[in-house]
């Protein structure tokens, strides 16, 4: 029967054709009726491993060993985008041996830190799931139903929606069908413009040759982006070394021409800039003379480019130095014995306040008792502003009570006392504290979890 089908898709291919804009190939359909994959359009990357079968399947081929092996082709398709395919993956998927199909990147090479979204179609969830990537890191944006894939062997048709504004939706068909079921929908406008499609398959050494792709078909418009770059924040590191947060990507050349950078209060120009090798929306400065502690500068931008040649011309931006004293943040609340539940939510957490007239960063500073430690993420916490700290998994559960950021391996707090500290991103100790069981009367704590609060914040 399949052989059979690909008769007919040959006789279609002859009468009907496939559109392709011959530069960019900003949208395109590819059913590999043609034989290959070398062109119309041209697919590059681990090309060693993929063939086109007799049933006219893009089809994995790799050497059976644990490895992965990706291929790409040009796309600008990302304004009132679709995205559709067909995937066949003759075994039932798990952590080791899952499908990427990237349908906005910004680099060829998908083993590489990169910018874009893809869609995971297997792993440990079974499931199918959209994500973006900012480099390195991963991050999903719809989470698919669990168990979706949980086959012996799976064959599913998969379609990508999104809108001008960053509003997707993703659907599948697990029959590989058209009879489309919704996953979900999110907005997402992190990434605006793409260069590439691709897939990329993960394998163990049984599963090398065992992964089937067909009838991609990428429609929409390609991101005409006219717009300037912007600095979003400036975050100093130390009195020598700050780095420029911007909105997107920047030309290689221009971001690091340190010229273009001045800096008021006879700092002047950095003797180095340097974009980051993971997020080239980053420049790190390293300046000649240092930042005077309680200073308030102006850095100065000019002719900074993004990708596409669009030129900051005279930008200023306003940021200060403070280098962090003991009690500068403070933990103002905390709850270590959240059982039995009485209006607060039945986890443990800390609170800190700011306690400066300076906005801190707080990346890579640390909480912990004596046996355990987590660091924090990249958050900013303002002069005077409380923030609620708390394990990945709980934070959802503390949203309605302010700002809250979860973090990794957030220590146990023991219930009958303990030593909490708190350091910057240096390891120099900026708070501590001793609470014990009794700073709570007994017959308040049986009556339910009860936080302790600092009343006098000064």
């Amino acid at each position: 029967m399949r052989e059979f089908q690909a008769r007919i898709k040959i006789l279609l291919f002859l009468f009907v054709g496939i559109l392709i804009t011959e530069n960019t190939y900003s949208q395109f359909s590819e059913d590999f009726n043609d034989g290959n994959f070398t062109k119309n359009p041209p697919w590059d990357g681990d090309s060693i491993h993929f063939e086109v079968d007799s049933n006219l399947f893009l089809h994995l081929s790799a050497p059976p060993i644990s490895s992965s092996s990706f291929l790409t082709t040009p796309s600008q398709s990302i304004n009132n985008a679709r995205w559709e395919f067909l995937l066949r993956m003759d075994f039932n998927p798990s952590s080791s041996n899952y499908t990427k199909v990237y349908i906005v990147s910004d680099q060829p090479d998908l083993n590489i830190p990169l910018h874009g979204y893809f869609v995971k179609i297997g792993g440990s969830a079974d499931d199918i799931s959209l994500y973006r990537q900012d480099g390195l890191k991963e991050t999903k944006v719809i989470d698919g139903k669990d168990g979706a894939l949980s086959s012996a062997s799976v064959r599913v048709r998969v379609r990508v929606e999104r809108d001008s504004l960053g509003n997707w939706s993703l659907y599948r068909d697990t029959t590989g069908g058209n009879k489309f079921v919704m996953e979900g929908v999110e907005f997402d406008s992190s990434y605006k413009f793409t260069r590439y499609f691709g897939v990329k398959c993960k394998y163990t050494v049984t599963r090398s040759d065992k992964f089937y792709f067909d009838d991609f078909i990428v429609t929409g418009d390609p991101y005409i982006d006219t717009i300037s770059p912007y600095v979003e924040r400036v975050r100093v590191h130390n009195n020598y070394r700050l780095s420029i947060h911007f909105n997107e990507p920047l030309e290689i050349n221009t971001g690091q021409d340190q010229t273009n950078y001045l800096i008021s209060n006879n700092i002047g120009m950095p003797f180095a800039a340097i974009i980051d090798s993971l997020n080239p929306a980053i420049v790190y400065l390293d300046l000649a003379d240092p930042l005077v502690d309680g200073g308030v500068f102006q850095l100065k931008i000019v002719n900074i480019e993004d990708l596409l040649g669009n030129v900051i011309n005279n930008s200023s931006f306003t940021f200060y130095y403070h280098k962090t004293t003991f009690n500068d943040i403070i933990i103002s609340e905390l709850l270590a014995d959240p059982e039995p539940v009485v209006g607060l939510p039945s986890h443990e957490f800390i609170e800190i306040y700011n306690r400066t007239s300076y906005n801190i960063d707080l990346l890579d500073w640390s909480f912990g008792d004596k046996s355990k430690v987590c660091v924090f993420n990249d958050v900013q916490i303002s002069s005077g502003e409380y923030l609620i700290i708390c394990d990945h998994d709980d934070a959802l559960s503390f949203a309605q009570f302010g700002s809250v950021m979860g973090v990794n391996g957030f220590p146990s707090l023991n219930n009958d006392g303990d030593e909490l500290t708190i350091k910057d991103q240096h390891g120099i100790l900026v708070f501590n504290i001793g609470y014990d069981k009794d700073w709570i009367l007994e017959s308040v704590r049986k009556e339910g979890g009860r936080s302790l609060e600092i009343i006098d914040t000064d």
